[in-house]
């Protein structure tokens, strides 16, 4: 770290520098190489492959930083997560996560670190209690990330039972274009990462009501029966996308004024995908075994697929990637 790369470039460059070890992973400037097998951590084959990694750093203008840097055969640490073999002579590796320490001035609640265990969870769920009394009463403070909750699960979907009731009512049926498109598009929460914000368009209300109005209207007279399939979250994409384009055109001649996002909106109001469900006979999911279903149920919106003109469909496959591939997608 420390070179003026951004973070992709920064992962590319790390990617180049780590083959200088047999076998490696890295992410952005974190990176974890192998020796040969049977080789010692401290041998001189070891060094080698150490010193190769280092000079490659410094050709791009950076340097290694050999305090700092962890060596052992039994064990490796990368992105804060630390792995220690648990067995000799094997590949089994026990993986610890540490629980995030939230940043100095957050204004919004931030999604929980799901790879900790229950234990943390409940620590950090302490946490965003004490920044953010009003969070006591807010039933997403306890669901899953999936489904637009903030995914503090250490004690299980610690809501009322009447929740769990509509919740199960959720899940006991397929999920509508709707719900979909709502789960896609826009969650009460949202965490933008770890990295430099980007600087983004600053518009004002009006602008942005009108240019959606305009994009609603457009998307409306995109749905074919006859067309081609994409997914509902390709095609919300697609409306982000389009909803810029008239953000452009309604400022032409206007100075476009940026600032930097930050990432975690303010508070807005509890809109959630089952809001508007009535409470029909279904039995309520379990505290700890409806996270499971509650996931399954937000991996079927996100598979969810729509049929468009061919034409927009071409365009949406060309600029927007898949991430369902493989799987087999449910059709509304």
């Amino acid at each position: 770290m420390g070179t003026p790369l951004s973070f992709v470039v920064l992962s590319w460059v790390n990617a180049w520098a780590s083959q200088a070890f047999s076998s490696s992973r890295h992410h952005g400037d974190d990176g974890v190489g192998r020796s040969p097998v049977g080789a010692d951590a401290f041998s001189d084959e070891s060094a080698f492959q150490l010193t190769d990694y280092d000079c490659a750093v410094s050709a791009i203008g950076g340097s290694l930083n050999r305090p700092k840097t962890f060596r052992s055969s039994t064990s490796w640490t990368m992105c804060e997560v630390l792995g220690v073999r648990t067995r000799e002579n094997e590949s089994g590796m026990a993986v610890f996560v540490a629980p995030p320490c939230p940043a100095p001035g957050l204004k919004a609640p931030v999604l929980a670190e799901s790879r900790c265990g229950n234990r943390y969870l409940k620590r950090q769920e302490r946490v965003m209690k004490t920044l953010f009394p009003w969070l006591v009463k807010d039933p997403r403070l306890h669901l899953p990330a999936e489904i637009g909750g903030l995914g503090y699960l250490g004690r299980g979907l610690a809501v009322s039972r009447g929740l769990r009731a509509r919740l199960g009512a959720l899940v006991s049926r397929d999920p509508t274009f709707e719900q979909a498109s709502g789960l896609n598009c826009k969650a009460p929460f949202r965490e933008g990462g770890l990295y430099p914000r980007p600087l983004v368009r600053a518009y004002r209300p009006q602008e942005y009501w009108q240019a959606t109005k305009l994009v609603q209207q457009e998307m409306s007279t995109i749905r074919d029966p006859d067309g081609e399939r994409v997914t509902v979250a390709q095609l919300a994409i697609y409306g982000s996308m389009l909803t810029e384009q008239e953000l452009r055109f309604i400022q032409d001649g206007k100075k476009v004024r940026r600032r930097r996002d930050g990432g975690r909106p303010e508070r807005t109001r509890t809109t959630t995908v089952f809001r508007s469900l009535k409470l029909l006979p279904a039995r309520r999911l379990s505290r700890w075994g409806g996270i499971g279903s509650l996931r399954k149920w937000a991996a079927k919106a996100k598979a969810l697929t729509v049929t468009v003109v061919e034409d927009v469909a071409s365009e949406i496959r060309d600029r927007i990637p898949d991430t369902t591939q493989g799987r087999q997608d449910p059709v509304w």
